[in-house]
Order: C-alpha cells, then sequence, then structure tokens
C-alpha cells in the first residue's frame, strides 16, 4: 500500500520494520528510533507520553477533522495531561452472543439488563448450561454503568486518586462477584467452544469472536447472533450499557526529523480509502477470521456485516468508554484482580477486599506522579 498509493503521491519514503513494541524505547534513547509507530496498544502510550516522547497531534491544524471520523472513546484512552498522542486504528470491545435456537427452547429473551442476567442464570443452570462471564475484565465497565469513575481528579490533576472507594465502584465490584459466588459462574471457560457445543448459549465476549466463530464452528451457523452487553437502569429510567474500549494507535514519536512528512503518512494510513483496502484485502486472502475491527465507523459500516450485525455494532460502539491512561494505572488491574481472587476464591468480604487493595493503587499512583512531577494527594493538601 505505501509503495503503491503512499510514495508515488508525495515523494515520501517510508522504510517499514516489523518489531516488538518493548524494542522502541530502548532503540529511541539510542537514537535509532522510529519516526512513527503504528499498531501501538493504547496502554503502551503512557510510557512514552510521561517521558515526552510523543508529539501531541492535537496541535496540528487538520487533527479535528480527522478526529471527527471516530466515536470520542477512540481518543480517551490515549489523551494525557490535555494532549492527543494517537490515531486510532483498530478498536475492540465485547458484545453478548446468544444461542437463539437454545434460548427459544428454554422460553428465554434476550437479556437487556444485568438483573435480567440474574433471573435467566438460574434457569439457565437447572437445564445444565452456564451464563459466560469475564471476571475482572468487566469491571470497569460495571463502574462506569454505575455512574463511578475509576480515578478522581479534575483536569490534570486526574488519576490523583483512585476511585475504587466510592460507593458506586464498590456496589459494581459487589456485584461482579456476586455472579461468582452467589451464582456459581465459571471463572475460567472456553466460551468460544462452549458457545459452539451449547454448554454456554450465552455469554460476554470480544466482538472479534464473531470471526472466530465463522471459521471453526459453522456447523451453528443460523442459529446464534450478537448484541449490546446488558446494563444498569439509571436515573432517566434508560439502560446504560457502557462498556470500556480497547485500541490500537498510531504515534509519532518526539525524535521524528521530519514531523510535517510523519504526520502525511498518518493522515494517510488511518484514511478511510486507505483502511478499507487494508481490510478488504486481508479478509480476502485469509477469510473472515480477518475480519479487520476498524476503529473508523465508516471503514466499519463498508465491511461485510449484515445489516442486523452492523446495527448491533454500532449501538456498542456509541455506548463505548475510553479509560485515560494515567502514571500507574497498571496497578489498578493487578490489584482488582488480587481483590476478585480474595473473594472468589478465599472467601473475604467484597467492600474489605476492594478497599484494603485499593490502598496499594493510591500508593503507586502517588509514586509515578511524583516520579514525573505531576500533582499528588500529599502536595495538594
Amino acid at each position: 500500500l505505501v509503495e503503491e498509493a503512499f510514495t508515488p503521491r508525495t515523494g515520501i519514503n517510508v522504510q517499514l520494520e516489523l518489531i516488538p513494541d518493548s524494542v522502541i524505547i530502548p532503540a529511541t534513547l539510542a537514537g535509532e528510533g522510529p519516526d512513527v509507530v503504528i499498531g501501538l496498544p493504547d496502554t503502551q502510550a503512557m510510557n512514552f507520553a510521561v517521558r515526552n516522547a510523543l508529539v501531541d497531534l492535537s496541535q496540528f491544524e487538520d487533527f479535528e477533522e480527522i478526529a471527527s471520523r471516530y466515536y470520542p472513546s477512540a481518543f480517551e484512552s490515549i489523551t494525557y495531561q490535555d494532549g492527543i498522542y494517537g490515531l486510532p486504528e483498530q478498536q475492540t470491545f465485547m458484545m453478548m452472543f446468544y444461542r437463539n435456537d437454545i434460548l427459544q427452547e428454554l422460553g428465554l429473551e434476550v437479556p437487556k439488563t444485568w438483573e435480567e442476567v440474574k433471573d435467566m442464570i438460574p434457569i439457565l443452570q437447572a437445564h445444565n448450561y452456564d451464563f459466560y462471564m469475564p471476571s475482572t475484565g468487566l469491571y470497569p465497565s460495571l463502574v462506569y454503568q454505575a455512574g463511578g469513575d475509576l480515578y478522581l481528579g479534575e483536569g490534570k490533576d486526574y488519576g490523583i486518586e483512585t476511585g475504587l472507594y466510592e460507593e458506586e465502584a464498590m456496589q459494581a465490584f459487589k456485584e461482579l462477584t456476586q455472579f461468582f459466588t452467589s451464582y456459581h459462574l465459571p471463572v475460567v471457560a472456553d466460551f468460544s467452544n462452549r458457545f459452539r457445543t451449547g454448554e454456554m448459549p450465552i455469554g460476554v465476549a470480544p466482538y472479534s469472536t464473531y470471526t472466530q466463530l465463522q471459521v471453526f464452528a459453522s456447523e451453528i451457523k443460523g442459529l446464534w447472533s450478537f448484541g449490546p452487553i446488558p446494563g444498569k437502569v439509571n436515573a432517566d429510567g434508560e439502560i446504560d450499557n457502557t462498556f470500556v474500549t480497547a485500541t490500537s494507535q498510531a504515534m509519532m514519536m518526539d525524535v521524528a526529523k521530519d514531523k510535517e512528512a510523519a504526520w502525511e503518512f498518518m493522515k494517510w494510513w488511518v484514511d478511510t480509502e486507505t483502511q478499507l483496502q487494508y481490510a478488504t484485502t486481508t479478509e480476502g486472502i485469509m477469510g473472515p477470521a480477518a475480519r479487520y475491527p476498524s476503529a473508523n465507523v465508516e471503514v466499519l459500516r463498508q465491511l461485510p456485516w449484515s445489516r442486523s450485525e452492523i446495527e448491533a455494532l454500532e449501538t456498542q460502539f456509541k455506548a463505548t468508554k475510553g479509560v485515560p491512561e494515567v502514571p500507574g494505572a497498571y496497578m489498578t488491574t493487578r490489584m482488582v484482580d488480587y481483590a476478585f481472587k480474595n473473594v472468589v476464591t478465599d472467601g473475604q468480604n467484597p467492600r474489605e477486599a476492594l478497599y484494603l487493595n485499593a490502598k496499594t493503587i493510591n500508593e503507586e499512583l502517588t509514586k509515578k506522579r511524583n516520579e514525573f512531577g505531576l500533582s499528588t494527594l500529599e502536595n495538594n493538601e
């Protein structure tokens, strides 16, 4: 694509190299780093942004025009201290997959809220079926559905303190763990395989599971569908089915010698026409298993989804939420996982387990903010 469409049109030569992302920081420090990195997970952006190694792309005049192609959630996870440090390539989120044939046989409707899920589980289990839930992977989404946030602080102080002490986060954690303690859902399962056999006729999984099922579960083709994940009824009586999304991004390194040329390449790479050509060519070679999870909504619409599938995807896409990365954020995932195991494996009280582990999160947030010269709880008091 570069050789056929970019270089001939712009005269900008591109040297494309495939390297593991762990090499980028050492290579940059050695003066051998790339000008542009593509396909980098948003969780890695913080490692570069806090070290002033990335260019704030919002400073370019035509940035807003490019940003209009995406839902805001695509940029939320690569926004740091008022700067935006990436252009989204891929964006993934979860959907609820369900076997129409089995639900119809049991006389069950597709649940729209978590309360309806709780009503459904005993009926499923009475017939030796199970509901699949991705344990702690669902927790951030439940916090946002409850009206909470993973971190506290306004503006540049966002991330100064964990939000897991707040009542919304505590209730979300209690609700999550109850699915595994009171309703005895399996903590770990091969959902795709059990969905194929019918043992788990319904569950929440990444929407890329669609491509996997198309390839290795052809015997149930036409018997299953997917839709938005369940949510919570908010104060307005509407169902909030917010789900935390993950993205891969194209980023410009601060060491780039010709930033205008680098910007031209990045704009071309995330352009609708380029992304669509890349997506269709890849799928043409490898089949449905290579369906491209584009962050560009227009590209997603032009891929070979059915009308009902694209409607379901867009409904959930609009309800996605990106978590702004903050220094020390890795500790949140780790300690929530510890708290989950304390409750589900050791029988600890959910509120107590989350409270004790959240203390470690705050300590790490303060440590990392001190390291990078940011405000902390201590120097704000």
